[in-house]
């Protein structure tokens, strides 16, 4: 079966859609529901993982791809991490454990129609299905980005306690960086995100104005001390606790400030952690209802695309002074729209931190 059939059949599917599930039908995070439905899901993911490393008939993966799928389907739909209605802040756990499920389906997903089974580079290095699993960038791997496009690393990989002291200071620095982002968005739109409901950023007309840029423009980095804060915290647990070697958490980001243009920002600065998801098979997915969240990245192809017409034009890329105010201003543009939808969602709810 050609790859444009698999395509029109994978579109076909995504377009069907399944029946909301009303919170009250959710159960809580007990010893019994962990045992029936969250561990299932991550077994399951696990259990695909190791059918893709062992090269076996494809058969055999697509028949597991619908218990893969039911199971992480049923964890995301039937647990509620936030129960009560005075717990309601902490809603935020259904969403990531949401994000945690939608990103286990479509690596199963990309897995099963896989061409070639998934290999560590390095043949000292077994193949291990939990650090494919674990791999979301896939250094060092034949399907991931090259190691020699990782960042530069800034920290001491030569001893183990330097490392670790050095990721310490950063999660520190970017607590700090986030709470202080987190109080002066809070000051000067006060009380536009106190509920815990969500609010939207952008007034009734739905146009950006200046000071809807340059929410947009704090909180991408909002977005960015975030995530660094969560994988610090990964870093040291898989150093300390599991003994990895410092090499196998290359940095994040490499120096997004420098980016000069919108394909180096993305192609290269930013962080790769969902670039084997949203190239794969949730770009095969129709635009939800929350389509501006998605619209953003759309917008995004538009700019590279433009920057590609200019070098086109003129023969030379986009760069410098100009093509860094070119890269903050399109970002924090477009971006009044993708964080629109998040306050919507009370991702800047300043009590849930």
């Amino acid at each position: 079966m050609d790859a444009g059939l698999w395509q029109r059949a994978w579109t076909q599917i995504a377009s069907l859609s399944l029946p909301p599930v009303s919170p009250d039908n959710r159960s809580v995070l007990t010893t019994r529901t962990f045992l029936t439905v969250l561990l299932p899901s991550f077994l399951s993911y696990y259990i695909a993982a190791r059918l893709a490393i062992s090269g076996g008939a494809i058969s055999n993966r697509v028949a597991f791809l619908p218990v893969a799928l039911y199971t992480t389907y049923k964890c995301a739909t039937s647990l509620d991490l936030a129960p009560r209605e005075e717990n309601v802040r902490n809603r935020w756990f259904n969403n990531n454990l949401v994000m945690a499920m939608a990103l286990c389906s479509s690596r199963t997903v990309t897995w099963t129609f896989a061409p070639t089974p998934p290999r560590r580079l390095d043949l000292s290095s077994p193949s291990s299905p939990l650090q494919l699993c674990l791999s979301l960038r896939g250094y060092g791997w034949n399907w991931g980005i090259p190691t020699s496009r990782a960042p530069r690393e800034w920290r001491p990989t030569s001893s183990v306690t330097r490392f670790v002291i050095a990721t310490n200071l950063s999660v520190l620095f970017h607590t700090i960086l986030f709470d202080i982002l987190l109080i002066h968005i809070e000051y000067i739109a006060p009380g536009m995100w106190q509920s815990p409901l969500g609010a939207p950023i952008l007034p009734p007309s739905s146009y950006p104005n200046l000071k809807t840029t340059y929410i947009s423009f704090l909180s991408f980095f909002l977005v960015y001390s975030s995530v660094q804060i969560i994988y610090d915290t990964a870093t040291l647990i898989g150093v300390t606790i599991f003994r990895q070697p410092p090499s196998e958490w290359p940095p994040l980001y490499d120096n997004v400030l420098l980016s000069t243009s919108l394909a180096q920002f993305w192609g290269h600065r930013y962080h790769q952690i969902f670039r084997q998801t949203f190239a794969g098979p949730f770009a095969l997915l129709p635009l939800p209802v929350n389509w501006r969240m998605g619209g953003f990245f759309i917008a995004n192809v538009l700019g590279i695309g433009l920057e590609r017409a200019w070098l086109y034009l003129f023969g030379t890329k986009v760069g410098g002074v100009a093509g860094k105010i070119w890269t903050v201003m399109w970002l924090a543009g477009w971006g009044n729209w993708l964080f629109d939808e998040y306050s919507r969602g009370a991702f800047y709810d300043i009590k849930s931190y």
